[in-house]
């Protein structure tokens, strides 16, 4: 019974503080712009959206598009783009 308790109490221990800890290491982090992050390429902006791109060689440009058919927007994410 008592290994039992101190098992409860170490699990319901770990569900508090695991947010508070996140939150904190989180937050002691500033958040950097896109635009300072990118060191070798550029960014230019299409309808407000910046989309980043580097020039690596000569030739025709080649446009890398990522699958997935993802939507840009999350649900419950006022920011998101629409």
């Amino acid at each position: 019974m008592k290994v039992a308790l101190i098992i409860v109490g170490a699990a319901i221990g770990a569900i508090v503080l695991f947010p508070v800890a996140h939150w904190a290491v989180w937050s002691l982090i500033l958040p950097q712009s896109p635009h300072l992050l990118a060191k070798t390429g550029h960014f230019v902006s299409v309808e407000g959206i910046d989309t980043y791109y580097e020039r690596t060689a000569s030739g025709p440009p080649i446009i890398l598009i990522a699958a997935g058919g993802s939507p840009t927007r999350v649900p419950g994410d006022s920011t998101s783009a629409r």
